[in-house]
C-alpha cells in the first residue's frame, strides 16, 4: 500500500521499520504492516488485509488511520540510542 504520507518509519539508519496497522476509517477493515521498504523514493507499506476481502474498501483517495505499535517503536528507540552510546564509549 502506498499513502501520500505516512507516520510509519522504514527500516533504515540502524532501526528495524516500525509496525502497526492502516484503519480505513469508514469500514470495518485493516491492513496489518509486515514491513516497509523504500523505492524510488517511495515507501510501501507491505502487509496483509484483515479480514483478506476488504482489500475492495482500500481504494485510491480513501482516508485511513495509521496506528503504529507504540510499544516496539519506543524499544526500537532506546535500542538505537544505546547502539549510539556503545559508540561513543567505545571511541
Amino acid at each position: 500500500m502506498i499513502l501520500d504520507r505516512t507516520i510509519f518509519h522504514p527500516q533504515g539508519g540502524g532501526q528495524p521499520n516500525d509496525e502497526g496497522f492502516i484503519r480505513h476509517t469508514e469500514a470495518d477493515s485493516k491492513f496489518k504492516i509486515n514491513t516497509l521498504t523504500i523505492k524510488d523514493d517511495v515507501i510501501w507499506h507491505v502487509g496483509v488485509f484483515e479480514p483478506a476481502e476488504e482489500l475492495a474498501n482500500f481504494a485510491k483517495n480513501v482516508r485511513v488511520e495509521c496506528n503504529v505499535d507504540e510499544a516496539k517503536r519506543r524499544l526500537f528507540a532506546r535500542v538505537h540510542s544505546a547502539g549510539h552510546l556503545l559508540d561513543i564509549a567505545m571511541s
